[in-house]
């Protein structure tokens, strides 16, 4: 749910539960305020909306991917996956399509585990063993997306503030994560 729907909700709810109490208890309606003063309420929660709409736009446009270190034998970038999942799912209404968010999720998995197996020396089987544990980084967030650890009640309330899904957020740390992790030097043989 978008940001500016739960607001809209949210004032709608206080709106009947206003009308409601002044329903139940007529002899409170001389102390709500003015018409004046609810439409200036009305009108600032609208800016408040839109400034958040412009400002998350402008965001997006000016948004950049940062590319992995190219390898001789590179894999796409983990973003691109990523990239094109929130492509897909950002501002559509709906249900999330779970079909194209558990190939966003493989498709990072594996590029994180060849990004491992490249930077560090180890197996993929000991890469895929470190992302299941959390132990291939050290941002706890985006551990948690290969980990699939509970969201916290923190992660439930921050994605019902931002509407930004608990998916996509430890989506995002964890592309971070791996692009630091290919960006360092290869170990020496």
């Amino acid at each position: 749910m978008t940001l500016a729907r739960r607001l809209a909700t949210g004032v709608g709810f206080l709106a009947v539960l206003g009308g409601l109490t002044v329903a139940a208890v007529p002899s409170l309606a001389p102390a709500l305020p003015s018409v004046t003063a609810l439409t200036a309420a009305v009108g600032l929660g609208a800016l408040l909306v839109g400034g958040h709409a412009a400002y998350g736009r402008s965001r997006a446009a000016g948004s950049t991917h940062h590319e992995l270190a190219a390898t001789p034998t590179s894999t796409p970038p983990p973003e691109a996956a990523l990239a094109v999942y929130l492509d897909d799912v950002t501002g559509v209404p709906g249900p999330v399509d779970e079909q194209a968010r558990a190939a966003a999720y493989l498709d990072v998995r594996r590029l994180t585990v060849a990004a491992l197996v490249r930077s560090e020396g180890c197996s993929p089987a000991a890469a895929r063993r470190r992302l299941t544990t959390g132990e291939w980084t050290d941002d706890t967030v985006a551990a948690a997306f290969f980990t699939g650890a509970s969201p916290s009640l923190r992660d439930r309330l921050r994605e019902w503030v931002t509407g930004e899904p608990t998916f996509e957020r430890r989506g995002t740390r964890a592309v971070a994560a791996v692009t630091r992790i290919d960006a360092a030097p290869e170990p020496a043989p």
